[in-house]
């Protein structure tokens, strides 16, 4: 089964000063502001930001599984929990896993480890796995 795995962190709403929250973290994210054009990946869409946005996104597109990848991801945001907390908390936040499948036989499972979901834990955010059959 050929899988492709996407991971956002999504923190939004009025009055978040994105462009801060990007100069106060040490790893690649993104920050947008209301009115600015952005070309969304997955759908292959260009849209215009509504509301200020801070995101962090990797992608995978190998052999990894989806608890390695999620771990990795929730690794390196955990490291940054003391900044995070405050928009977590004040703003709209989302945590979300997508996962593209081709190829898909009849049995498809995911199994997260204690320490995965004690990680999700942590964050105290919101999270959503969607599945997408391509």
């Amino acid at each position: 089964m050929r899988q492709s795995k996407y991971f956002y962190l999504q923190i939004q709403g009025e009055g978040l000063d994105s462009i801060k929250l990007k100069n106060s973290i040490d790893f690649p994210s993104e920050a947008l502001v209301k009115g600015q054009k952005v070309f969304f990946e997955p759908t292959n869409e260009t849209i215009i930001m509504d509301i200020n946005r801070w995101s962090y996104f990797d992608k995978s597109h190998d052999d990894t599984s989806i608890e390695e990848f999620l771990m990795k991801n929730l690794e390196r945001i955990i490291d940054y929990k003391p900044v995070l907390e405050y928009y977590i908390n004040k703003y709209e936040s989302l945590l979300e896993i997508e996962i593209h499948i081709r190829d898909i036989t009849s049995n498809f499972n995911i199994c997260l480890s204690k320490y995965v979901i004690s990680l999700l834990h942590k964050l105290e955010v919101k999270f959503s796995i969607s599945f997408i059959d391509l």
